[in-house]
């Protein structure tokens, strides 16, 4: 399968894009481990914003507008503006072992791939685009478990988690060091039309998801997260995924999620 992510960056204050020596606003494309594309926005602040992937792309998911609004507030963008929101179709090859959990349990820890279909948070989210859509995620939480964030830590049952890629984010080691804030809480949404919010799970301190162990059969519940947290949809916004939607642990994936 190819690789989708759903992209939400949000400026978490008021900042000034820099000029660049060309005279524009600084943003530009970088590389992130020497194989894959990141736009970084550069402030005056010497402050950055990192969308994960190249500007081209970012720009047909709102950071066009973002940018011709900062040209028109003296390159100024306020705090929650959403500087790019939508689905990204990297073009990256995911290799998804389909048997696996056929023979054997979902492991805490792992990277794995799930569809979305009946999730009710992530279509009211992302609308039609995003039904049906495939997810790859690090598997957080297993039935039984309770799960909890206390930055940058995540909490399994009140103790922290130890699995090697939990780990990792949560010391911000290797390439997880753009996201050195380990896991994070959940930020509160705005309201949808009607003045209604959508649920969310692990918005605030002591907020906790336990998920379904005594089930029928396909509806025991997995946490899904995100390794990148601060721009990650997953199971903080949109809540447990069922085990029907499960499809199997990721064996390669040229994206970072």
């Amino acid at each position: 399968m190819r690789g989708r992510t759903y992209v939400r960056v949000e400026n978490d204050r008021d900042r000034q894009i820099a000029v660049s020596q060309a005279g524009g606003l600084d943003i530009r494309d970088s590389q992130f481990m020497h194989f894959f594309s990141r736009s970084v926005i550069r402030f005056s602040d010497n402050s950055t914003l990192q969308l994960p992937a190249p500007s081209n792309p970012c720009m047909e998911i709102g950071l066009r507008e973002t940018l011709s609004q900062a040209v028109r507030n003296r390159g100024l963008i306020p705090k929650g503006t959403v500087v790019a929101e939508g689905f990204l179709d990297t073009g990256d090859l995911v290799l998804v072992d389909k048997f696996s959990y056929h023979f054997r349990k979902p492991k805490r820890g792992e990277v794995f791939v799930f569809d979305t279909i009946n999730n009710e948070g992530i279509r009211k989210r992302s609308g039609p685009q995003g039904a049906g859509s495939h997810y790859i995620k690090r598997l957080c939480g297993v039935p039984g478990d309770t799960i909890s964030i206390q930055s940058p830590h995540l909490l399994i049952d009140g103790k922290v988690a130890k699995e090697p890629g939990i780990d990792r984010v949560s010391r911000g080691e290797g390439e997880y060091s753009i996201n050195s804030g380990g896991y994070e809480l959940a930020k509160l949404e705005q309201p949808q039309a009607g003045g209604k919010r959508l649920p969310q799970y692990l918005v605030k301190d002591g907020d906790s998801m336990t998920l379904a162990a005594k089930a029928p059969v396909g509806m025991r519940e997995y946490a899904a997260l995100g390794d990148n947290t601060s721009n990650s949809l997953d199971s903080r916004y949109w809540g447990p995924v069922k085990e029907f939607n499960l499809v199997g642990p990721a064996l390669f994936s040229l994206w970072p999620f």
